[in-house]
């Protein structure tokens, strides 16, 4: 399905699927994108759509449209890297059903579609203070690649801010801030200990007392959570497979992601996921260091 030149848009059928092959949720190794979108209305929601539609056409992702309400929570139910809204209806934003998007998807990010024109208005503004990941403009989602980068940094802010809201209230800011730089860089396998302590002004041995001070692990210990947390976020996409997030975050297969994962919680990959993923690791990332996790 690709954009015409008149511009119209083929409408799916709701509860259709588009991916770059037939094949099903979490059966690919890529690093394919799974999308869910509400779409009620085709003709009213043509951003969503073509921005939706180009990204299976170009194989970034697959796309699972929603009919109504109930449908769209069954979708939920199977897993997706994040949920799109246009919230542009009827010629003006649809507020509420924004909100009920953020309440329904509070483990993946939610982001918006919708004509450049209204990106920066004081609903969406507001929208994003309440949670919404990301406003994207027309002009982004009609380039895939741009789009897909755009999403995958979405993710990334969106567990980002989950790692903030767990973090106990006494944390510094100057320390929150470098927590955020760990969780969005922790898919680079470059990342190190002296290279975030740097960009913050810190020495190796200042950053690791100022974490100490505020009662987390040591640094070398938060990129490694930093890293099962990204991979516990990724594998809640049931397009990615455990070899492709592996790869992705720098582990080189999936025994590796498998046995770093057994040897810091004690579970498998697979029964992290199914207890809750990110929602398991959080409390274990940011407790008070003890025994072996003083080291790093």
């Amino acid at each position: 399905m690709r954009r015409e030149q008149s511009n119209r848009v083929h409408c799916p059928q709701p509860g259709a699927s588009f991916t770059d092959n037939d094949s099903d949720i979490g059966a690919k190794s890529t690093d394919s994108l799974c999308i869910i979108a509400l779409l009620r209305d085709a003709d009213r929601r043509r951003h969503l759509v073509l921005g939706a539609t180009e990204l299976a056409s170009a194989g970034e992702a697959t796309v699972r449209f929603a009919a109504d309400w109930t449908e769209l929570r069954e979708l939920a139910q199977r897993g997706a890297a994040l949920a799109v809204v246009n919230p542009y209806v009827d010629g003006a934003t649809s507020v509420t059903e924004c909100q009920e998007f953020l309440r329904l998807f509070e483990a993946i990010p939610v982001v918006a579609f919708c004509p450049a024109r209204i990106a920066f208005t004081r609903d969406l503004i507001a929208l994003i203070r309440d949670g919404m990941q990301d406003v994207i403009p027309n002009d982004v989602t009609a380039n895939p690649r741009a789009l897909h980068d755009r999403l995958e940094e979405a993710i990334c802010s969106h567990l980002a801010v989950r790692v903030q809201r767990a973090l106990p209230t006494s944390v510094t800011q100057h320390v929150r801030s470098a927590l955020t730089h760990i969780v969005q860089m922790a898919r680079n396998p470059g990342i190190g200990v002296e290279s975030v302590a740097r960009s913050h002004g810190w020495s190796v041995s200042t950053f690791r007392r100022r974490l100490a001070e505020a009662g987390l692990l040591p640094p070398g210990q938060l990129i490694q959570w930093a890293r099962l947390l990204n991979a516990s976020l990724l594998l809640q996409d049931r397009g990615r497979t455990l070899e492709s997030v592996a790869r992705q975050l720098g582990y080189g297969d999936a025994s590796g992601l498998s046995h770093a994962m057994r040897r810091r919680t004690g579970l498998s990959a697979r029964v992290v996921l199914e207890r809750g993923g990110v929602e398991v690791l959080l409390p274990l990332c940011v407790r008070q260091p003890c025994g072996d996790d003083c080291a790093g």
